[in-house]
């Protein structure tokens, strides 16, 4: 691709403007309620132009973290072109950094450039409903509480961790689950529960 592209990662939430365009202004009234100390922005630029824009987060416990990617979007002008997955191997650079041991991330299966772009980079991605079969509902509703993904019927997972040796992200969740619950009910109430409250009170 020969063009200049780079990313800049900011804590500041605020400016989120291609993520109302593109995706809605509820979405960034979302986002703009994540903890500022443990979420960042990451604007992606093309010959100077901001293109895209993803949100993530992550939540940490002793043990390690999980990390969630929330938004992302691209100018529709500029899809097709792999953006969306450089903004998706961005984001868990940074959370791996943070300490996130999986990467989370939800959406709709109606989502067809979602699905593909997370299938492409080796998530495994799964029903809400499939969770419950397979994990049980206190797994699925920790998830649900982690990724505040209750618009959204499929959670995609990926193992972020230097050792490999599981190779199964799952486990990984397990190791950190009685760790996390906590954190995860902290998060869910000051990120997801009270915004809507808020939202669907005014």
């Amino acid at each position: 691709m020969d063009n200049d592209i780079k990313i800049l990662y900011e804590n500041d939430l605020r400016d989120l403007k291609l993520i109302e365009d593109e995706i809605g202004s509820i979405h960034r009234y979302y986002a703009q309620n994540l903890d500022p100390l443990r979420s960042m922005r990451l604007d992606l630029y093309l010959n100077n132009v901001l293109v895209g824009q993803a949100v993530i987060y992550w939540i940490s416990s002793v043990k390690g973290s999980i990390g969630v990617i929330y938004y992302v979007a691209i100018n529709k002008r500029f899809r097709g072109r792999g953006l969306g997955k450089i903004l998706v191997l961005s984001a868990e650079e940074i959370l791996s950094e943070k300490g996130s041991i999986v990467s989370l991330a939800t959406m709709r299966s109606s989502n067809k450039v979602s699905t593909r772009l997370f299938g492409s980079l080796n998530y495994d991605i799964i029903s809400w409903d499939h969770i419950i079969e397979r994990f049980g509902s206190d797994l699925e509703d920790f998830l649900l509480r982690a990724t505040c993904g209750y618009e959204d019927d499929l959670l995609a997972i990926k193992d972020l961790s230097q050792n490999r040796s599981m190779d199964d992200p799952w486990k990984k969740i397990y190791s950190l689950y009685q760790y996390l619950i906590d954190e995860v009910e902290r998060h869910w109430r000051n990120s997801c529960y009270m915004p809507w409250r808020r939202l669907y009170r005014s």
